[in-house]
């Protein structure tokens, strides 16, 4: 008898064990994400019917996918994490790209080509992915006010995939105080890719909080922000990329600089997405870049200054920042309309964040990185979609317009990097830009420059500027920190072409920016910092056009490698490979 109760009890365990089990697997399922699989430049090798074929395979997966996505999201975006699954914690996935089929080959490569990232990662993690608490200990003791403003988070994109779009929902939804949040504003800049259309209309329309708006034909990202902001009905708007990831506490400090002061724009800390693993890399507290610039007017970190060092008491205190990267950002209803939003005759992309961060110090506001609040951020391997036109031309055009309203004497630098083809590009009129200067009583921009950037180097007193080449090739580099150590090459001279510009400063060296060319001692040129001045960045450019190293007895010459399409060093002997024409001018600032 005893035996038979035991039989008993041990068949009712099992049996509820098994509805747990089903019951968690249901869960599992529920909270799975199964995005669509819309890759890269890497390409296969195809014949006409290896091309029909993908195509066919392609429809066939889209169908698929299509009815996978529509098991989901299908109620309230609640923190529902499934902590199994691929990429949870902020972990990259790998793939082994010999264990695909066919058809995963091809949603691998197809992913990549029409998002310059790995879209097949992607969609392997959920949208709902939980990346830890990456703040620093002291952020996570922190508390803030009751009183904060509530936000809104304004959304733009354009063929974003789906995956990447809706992880970005999900990150701040299950990361932010529901009170804070007034609404999600997504704003579609008239993407062409079939998931954003109809269906993405359905999915939203289950959401109260997010709202949906479409622009009638693509501006770009600029215009798309105002777009999005003439919807704002919170007290701040957000903007953030389509392919961001907001962490625990990262909205609570970006409130909290607003209201100590309207005029504070808020920056979260940028973490960096993997474009290939997706793998989430948290920034350190002790190893904070800030925004810089260059004079081609783009975006640069730049390390915190000793002085902004010294003027912070501990590692979370807010960093004074004198420009931003331009993706995740805060600032207060109330003075983005005072500054006059963004400029609305800047095109697509580029600049806007400039001019934001110029007016935003010069018209009596403060530029912040904020070090408790961290949004990672996707950036992608290539731009994947068109610009209007001449893409690079616009970019030009959007930074004359900047340079002329913002940076008054300054912008001769400018010119000087354009090769003062400005009187070539019609940048529109800038009398209102400028009226709103004059109505804020906005601050010059050499005020600008000596309190709040004064460790940007000005290149005035130079000797010669602009190309150095031979017939037409010429002497091409990138100046970042990511290029110090590798060879300077020789390339066709491009117009237009900001990375073949440079300058023969006052103190003899080749300089562009925070960049110089560096003898390496034996026969190579390489880029490196001009922090360390010796005779191996310093050049004599002698006036019958030859380019002397000051190394030894100066009878090094930089000459032109054309089989290789490097920038070498020789002992000079005359060659025409080793003369040089360099236009001899100065920068002046009067």
């Amino acid at each position: 008898m005893k035996d038979r109760y035991v039989y008993y009890t041990l068949a009712l365990i099992s049996v509820l064990w098994f509805l747990v089990a089903m019951e968690i697997l249901r869960g599992l399922v529920a909270r799975t994400s199964f995005p669509e699989y819309p890759v890269s430049w890497r390409k296969v090798p195809r014949s006409p019917k290896f091309t029909e074929k993908k195509h066919s395979l392609i429809r066939a997966l889209e169908r698929t996918d299509t009815e996978l996505i529509n098991t989901t999201l299908t109620g309230p975006l609640l923190p529902r994490y499934n902590l199994s699954a691929p990429g949870q914690y902020g972990k990259g996935v790998f793939i082994n790209m010999s264990t695909l089929t066919e058809e995963e080959l091809l949603r691998y490569n197809d992913g990549y080509e029409k998002n310059g990232f790995n879209q097949f990662v992607s969609d392997m993690i959920p949208v709902s992915r939980y990346v830890g608490d990456v703040r620093h200990p002291s952020c996570q003791r922190k508390t803030y006010r009751n009183d904060l403003p509530s936000a809104s988070v304004v959304i733009i994109f354009y063929n974003e995939a789906w995956s990447v779009l809706w992880r970005t929902i999900h990150s701040i939804w299950n990361t932010t105080p529901h009170q804070l949040l007034h609404e999600i504003i997504l704003v579609d800049d008239a993407s062409v890719q079939e998931h954003l259309g109809k269906r993405l209309d359905q999915e939203i329309a289950k959401y109260p909080k997010i709202r949906l708006v479409r622009a009638g034909k693509r501006s770009g990202l600029i215009q798309a922000r105002n777009l999005g902001f003439s919807h704002v009905q919170a007290e701040v708007a957000v903007f953030l990329d389509s392919h961001c990831e907001c962490t625990e506490g990262w909205l609570e400090p970006l409130l909290q600089r607003i209201a100590v002061d309207y005029r504070n724009v808020a920056i979260p800390l940028t973490d960096n997405i993997n474009s290939d693993t997706f793998e989430y890399v948290g920034s350190t507290l002790n190893h904070v870049f800030i925004g810089g610039l260059t004079f081609d007017l783009y975006f640069a970190w730049i390390p915190i200054p000793e002085k902004e060092e010294k003027r912070r008491v501990s590692l979370t205190d807010p960093i004074r920042s004198p420009t931003h990267l331009g993706c995740c950002l805060a600032i207060s209803k109330r003075f983005f309309v005072e500054l006059g939003t963004y400029d609305p005759e800047l095109r697509i992309w580029g600049g806007e964040n400039m001019e934001l961060s110029f007016k935003t110090w010069m018209c009596g506001g403060r530029m912040e990185i904020i070090p408790c609040s961290q949004v990672g951020h996707l950036f992608r391997r290539v731009m994947p979609y068109s610009w209007e036109g001449d893409g690079y031309r616009t970019m030009i055009r959007n930074s004359l317009r900047v340079a002329e309203v913002w940076m008054d004497q300054y912008k001769k630098i400018y010119y000087d990097r354009i090769y003062y083809s400005q009187n070539d590009i019609d940048i529109g009129d800038v009398l209102s830009r400028k009226a709103i200067r004059e109505r804020l009583q906005c601050k010059p921009f050499d005020w600008y420059i000596r309190n709040i950037y004064p460790q940007l180097y000005i290149p005035i007193g130079c000797k010669a500027t602009g190309q150095i080449k031979i017939n037409n090739i010429c002497i091409e580099a990138h100046t970042g920190e990511s290029s110090f150590g590798k060879p300077v090459h020789a390339n066709d001279c491009v117009y237009l072409g900001t990375s073949q510009h440079w300058t023969w400063t006052r103190e003899n060296t080749i300089r562009r920016d925070e960049g110089c060319l560096v003898y390496n001692g034996i026969h190579s040129v390489v880029m490196g910092p001009c922090t360390a001045l010796s005779d191996y960045i310093r050049w004599e450019f002698t006036q019958d056009n030859y380019i002397r190293s000051y190394v030894g007895q100066r009878n090094m010459c930089m000459e032109l490698n054309r089989q290789e399409g490097l920038v070498i060093v020789r002992k000079c002997t005359g060659s025409p490979l080793q003369k040089w024409k360099w236009k001899r001018r100065t920068i002046n600032l009067t």
